[in-house]
């Protein structure tokens, strides 16, 4: 009878050691899933002091960045002076580029817009 309790008592002990190791294994995995990636700056909408924190980019270079705005894609940034291919390279990553609130419409509308002004100002000289 010692030898049965013996062998339930190391059964015992063995299930609630392997229930603990599962849960922690568990818990760790649930965190290292849910652990939040670094949030990304909106190129649209960041402030300057913002747009300083990625890498090659000071107070000039932010304003120009935001002076060119908006921004439909993030290779629209090799358009400002001084931003080049490497320099978009390390810091592509950490950027995003969102749709200005209230801008409606597809590119082909915004072109169809462009062409418009080009037309109004062609008109206007002619007067």
């Amino acid at each position: 009878m010692s030898t049965r309790l013996s062998v339930i008592f190391v059964l015992i002990v063995s299930v609630i050691i392997i229930g603990s190791t599962l849960a922690m294994a568990q818990e760790t995995t649930k965190k290292e899933t849910t652990a939040e990636e670094p949030q990304k700056i909106d190129v649209n909408s960041a402030t300057q002091e913002e747009l300083e924190t990625l890498p090659g980019i000071g107070p000039k270079l932010a304003q120009a960045i935001i002076d060119s705005r908006p921004y439909k894609e993030i290779q629209d940034l090799l358009e400002v002076k001084g931003i080049g291919e490497k320099m978009l390279k390390k810091f592509e990553d950490l950027i995003e580029v969102k749709p200005i609130e209230g801008e409606e419409g597809t590119q082909e509308q915004s072109a169809e817009q462009t062409e418009e002004k080009k037309t109004e100002k062609t008109s206007e000289k002619k007067d």
